[in-house]
């Protein structure tokens, strides 16, 4: 029975340490063989790849020629004391010896400050030329002389080099917001089109030029414009409410540290 029970214990010691030995059995290094068979696979999607890493600098090159461009205008701004003259003026009128910074910035933001930039800049109005899809974005970066030339036979669109300056448009309560069509002409001359394509205004660059017709009608002052003729441009006369709470929503004011008075505005 002893001998029994020995080989018994033999046995549970021998089914013990089998896997105690495979366990602590060494990971196999990579060998030159492995490395060879990752090398193979990567020659054999050579094609795959390249034309992977072609594809995303073709998309990095098309996005920085096709974006639109931003820019940022920005000033600072020292708020500095203000001098008393007659006493109790200052107490009378519910001003404080100082200004406030919060005070300046809700000046800045006001209405009639950013109304009167508005006016001065004529930016209720905007013209800006018509260009072919997506190759027409290639336009903003001609640099050369005079007017670049027409491809594919498209002459109605710009190309590069193409102006137009629009300082004076008045058009009925109905199309204020909505895109016009100016048709550029012979000798400086010009078409304004509706929305519609029904004839606004003829005119030439440099007189003030008014629509037909009884009632309400366009009245358009173009100042310069170069161009092909037949090029398109595409003319809004925008609300000025709307164009001064859209300057107000865009303006960034800030103050530069705490009660230091120096505010600094962006405007992208």
């Amino acid at each position: 029975m002893s001998r029994d029970i020995k080989a018994v214990e033999a046995g549970r010691t021998d089914a013990v340490n089998v896997p105690l030995r495979a366990a602590a059995a060494p990971v196999p290094d990579v060998d030159d063989k492995s490395l060879a068979q990752i090398y193979w696979t990567i020659f054999q999607a050579r094609l795959l790849i390249s034309a992977t890493t072609i594809g995303f600098v073709l998309l990095g090159v098309a996005y920085i020629a096709l974006a639109t461009p931003m820019y940022r205008a920005d000033v600072v701004v020292q708020v500095e004391e203000t001098t008393r003259g007659v006493a109790g003026i200052a107490e009378l009128a519910g001003l404080s010896e100082r200004l406030p910074s919060e005070t300046e910035m809700e000046i800045l933001r006001s209405r009639g400050l950013i109304g009167a930039v508005v006016d001065n800049m004529n930016l209720v109005v905007t013209a800006r030329a018509r260009r072919f899809p997506v190759l027409g974005a290639l336009a903003k970066r001609f640099t050369g002389a005079g007017l670049a030339p027409s491809r594919l036979g498209l002459s109605s669109y710009a190309w590069g080099g193409e102006r137009i300056d629009v300082q004076r448009l008045s058009v009925p309560e109905g199309l204020l917001n909505r895109p016009l069509t100016l048709v550029a002409g012979e000798g400086g001359r010009y078409e304004l089109y509706g929305p519609d394509g029904d004839l606004l205004v003829k005119g030439e660059v440099g007189k003030a030029a008014v629509g037909a017709g009884d009632g309400d009608r366009a009245e358009l002052y173009v100042a310069d414009l170069v161009a092909r003729p037949g090029t398109r441009f595409t003319v809004v006369r925008h609300g000025r409410l709307r164009v001064v709470e859209e300057l107000q929503t865009s303006l960034r004011i800030t103050e530069k540290g705490r009660k230091t008075g120096i505010l600094s505005v962006s405007l992208d």
